[in-house]
């Protein structure tokens, strides 16, 4: 690496000290015009703003050498520049030269102002990076992208905008001073031709001599008036005189800096609102808004990982292929109509029950509600804080975390850190248990509000499937889908972002996750629309607007001996009419009378309007056991 590579980084460093020095200068300067200094320290205060001005062109010299062309084009070459024009004005002073239009340089310093753009730029850039960082998984990478630093519109907003305030700047501090030097000279000349001797002279006006009429810091003017004994020349200071130019110049800054921070305050203040807005449009377009709501609430949500009790649903398009091979490269005719199967899926799932729509896959659907993305979260939230379980949890995971970076480091000993943690989780369940042994009420409280919080999740995903399959059936016919095949399963699962290093994945995973992903084909295998497990089934039963056909044991991957699996129906008379005559059916099956049985199915299938698939499943199995010679039928085994 050479010299260069190695320095520019650390010069790139000092632009916030500088950043720090240029406001102090803008006090300072400030402070000199409105006269918070006497006149004594008026060499301290020259000195200072020379060594800051020579800092600032240090500073510039030290980028073009290190940083190169590449440099020379961006606006910050334009910003650091300005900050070093003061100094001509600083040298003019020094070499004993005390010109007044030079001195307006001057007022550049208050121009250094505009490297605040780059405190602007940066901070836009974190805001920015935050949306990015959840919706595109930022949190992992080492550095921002290079589209975050390509800032087009804003340099050339630095190219238009830096050398207009300096010209405002330099125009109006040239234009006060001149005019007040004008004023004061008129003025002095009159009051010196009434006058009537040279002593009088000297009572009125700050004449100077000596060492002081050569000094170049002393702003003075010289005039000239003949006298009955000959033309006497009168150097004459103006520090008095130009008190009111410096305070009106002092007033026009301050309102041109005031204006300037508010005009940055209101319009920051509405590029930040914009900004959210922005940051929840973004995310709103990768998460459901529940998922969006927590992220801005909470994004240490986002790192973290939780076991929380949910139903899961996975919903597929029936006919999806068939379709695709017969409208062949109508691609977009293809898509409106999955878009419509979709939009009313998340509609009933995010916007009616405030669910979660986890990922489209192709012509399938997965969503969950529960957990502390869901509305019914508040039947647990205060008894949870309240009896320690959000905090074991956080601190239970940070343990594991630290146990892991434990055991990959090549320390001898255990961090110290583990310790601590320990110690503190064994006393928070102590704490915990002891408030349940002491209070059964509260015990019984939490119970009955964990059964309730899982009765309203569980009834509420089955109602919100029950209107997807009615509304898409209820879409018109031809140029739609109009049915969907639905697996949803209840229990604990796990919650928390697991994409890769570079890319998020905020979903759930689990057993109760798979159960719901085999159910969904199986559904259709089965004859049924929703084919549901018994943990959801226990949880909803008895509810007035639901009702359930128990289809029988139903075996899927991973859950070989099989399951009671069930089908929730819309609780009317005449589903509860075919639903009864199914199970009759179905109880003669499981007692052995497969023949009796197979007249029951065929008339629970008349029973309803349009037949039962259902009992045209069992009706089929029925016969091929029979003609098998077989007495007893198995769990059903689903093909996938």
């Amino acid at each position: 690496m050479s010299l260069k590579e190695k320095l520019a980084p650390r010069i790139e460093s000092l632009d916030r000290p500088l950043l720090v020095l240029a406001g102090f200068a803008v006090l300072l300067y400030l402070a000199e015009l409105f006269r918070f200094f006497p006149v004594e320290a008026k060499a301290w205060l020259f000195w200072t703003g020379l060594v800051i001005d020579l800092t600032f062109a240090v500073d510039l010299v030290a980028k073009i050498v290190f940083r190169g062309r590449p440099y020379l084009k961006t606006p910050w070459f334009l910003v650091d520049l300005v900050s070093t024009l003061p100094l001509l004005s600083s040298l003019v002073e020094l070499i004993g030269v005390a010109v007044f239009q030079l001195q307006a340089l001057s007022a550049v310093r208050m121009v250094r102002i505009a490297r605040l753009s780059q405190a602007v730029r940066f901070m836009g850039m974190i805001r920015v990076a935050r949306a990015l960082r959840i919706a595109r998984g930022l949190a992992f990478l080492k550095r921002a992208p290079p589209a975050l630093q390509e800032t087009p519109a804003f340099n050339r907003a630095l190219f238009v905008g830096v050398p207009l305030v300096l010209l405002g700047f330099v125009v109006a501090s040239y234009t006060i001073q001149s005019m007040e030097i004008s004023r004061i000279e008129a003025r002095l000349q009159e009051r010196l031709d009434r006058t009537g001797s040279p002593a009088e002279v000297l009572r009125w006006a700050d004449v100077l001599t000596g060492r002081d009429a050569d000094n170049p810091l002393i702003p003075k003017i010289t005039l000239r008036r003949t006298f009955p004994d000959g033309e006497r020349t009168f150097v004459i200071s103006l520090e008095r005189g130009l008190r009111n130019a410096d305070k009106q110049q002092g007033f026009v800054l301050l309102l041109v800096l005031v204006s300037v921070l508010a005009s940055v305050f209101i319009v920051g203040s509405l590029a930040a609102d914009q900004r959210k807005n922005q940051e929840i449009e973004i995310l709103g377009n990768c998460f459901s808004p529940a998922v969006v709501k927590k992220f801005v609430e909470a994004p240490e949500s986002l790192e973290r990982y939780y076991s929380r009790w949910m139903s899961v649903l996975f919903i597929d398009v029936c006919g999806f292929t068939a379709t695709t091979e017969r409208l062949g490269t109508d691609i977009e005719g293809l898509a409106t109509r999955l878009r419509r199967v979709m939009d009313i899926a998340r509609d009933e799932i995010v916007v009616t029950h405030e669910g979660v729509v986890d990922k489209f896959i192709g012509d399938a659907a997965m969503g969950w509600l529960g957990g502390q993305f869901s509305r019914h979260w508040s039947l647990v939230a205060d008894l949870r804080r309240q009896l320690l379980f959000d905090e074991i949890e956080i601190v239970r995971m940070d343990l594991q975390t630290l146990r892991r970076v434990d055991a990959t480091s090549s320390a001898e000993a255990p961090s110290p850190e583990i310790a601590r943690l320990e110690s503190a989780l064994a006393a928070l369940e102590r704490q915990q248990a002891g408030m349940l042994e002491r209070s059964p009420e509260t015990r019984r409280a939490w119970e009955a509000a964990t059964d309730g919080h899982r009765r309203a999740v569980a009834r509420s995903a089955v109602l919100c499937l029950l209107r997807i399959s009615e509304r898409v059936r209820a879409q018109p016919q031809g140029d739609a889908f109009r049915e969907v095949k639905i697996g949803l399963a209840s229990g604990e699962v796990c919650v928390g972002n697991f994409g890769s290093s570079h890319q998020i994945g905020f979903t759930i995973v689990g057993r109760t996750v798979n159960r719901a992903a085999r159910f969904e084909p199986a559904s259709a295998q089965c004859g049924v629309r929703i084919l549901c497990d018994h943990d959801t089934y226990e949880l909803v039963e008895g509810a007035d607007d639901v009702t359930f056909r128990r289809w029988g044991t139903v075996a899927v991957k991973g859950i070989e001996d099989g399951m009671s699996c069930y089908e929730p129906i819309s609780a009317t008379d005449e589903n509860r009419r075919w639903v009864a005559a199914f199970h009759v059916a179905l109880a003669k099956v499981e007692s052995g009378g497969l023949r009796d049985a197979l007249a029951l199915f065929e008339t629970a299938s008349a029973a309803r309007p349009g037949g039962d698939p259902a009992s045209e499943v069992w009706i089929g199995r029925i016969r091929d056991a029979l003609a098998a010679g077989e007495t007893r039928i198995g769990p059903f085994h689903a093909s996938k």
